[in-house]
């Protein structure tokens, strides 16, 4: 990125902190919104059966929070934190923009997505816009 490209996305973006043992995100509630972690780690799992799941842990220069922010569909898990931690607070409108101006993030941001989706079971009612998805994965604009 350039200096005015790196200028405008954080024109667009909040940084925000968090104690650890917080939840910042919860399974089921509808957000716009992704996270960066720029300090810290988190935990992303759900309640399955009346026990709770871990399905990943991230930290510094992890992302979550994509699939709703992208897709527009529930969260998928909740998120706490670990430790205190910093985050990046990206709006879906400038994810969007960032993957449709960078081929590599946008190759990311899908894989993280499919990856994760294989490994966690969504919530009742949860369906992913499918012409989003593939517009995410072939960059093609209706």
């Amino acid at each position: 990125m350039s200096p005015k490209e790196r200028d405008q996305l954080a024109a667009q973006t909040l940084v925000a902190e968090a104690p650890g043992g917080k939840i910042v995100v919860y399974r089921g509630e509808t957000s716009d919104m992704a996270y960066f972690i720029l300090k810290g780690s988190v935990a992303a799992g759900y309640i399955k059966d009346d026990d709770y799941v871990i399905a990943s842990t991230m930290q510094e220069g992890d992302f979550f929070g994509e699939i709703a922010a992208l897709t527009g569909a529930a969260r998928t898990a909740n998120i706490i934190t670990e430790e205190e931690s910093e985050f990046l607070i990206i709006p879906a409108k400038v994810m969007r923009q960032l993957a449709k101006q960078y081929d590599g993030l946008r190759q990311v941001f899908y894989m993280t997505m499919a990856q994760r989706l294989s490994r966690i079971e969504l919530p009742r009612g949860t369906s992913l816009d499918q012409n989003l998805l593939r517009e995410l994965r072939t960059n093609v604009e209706e």
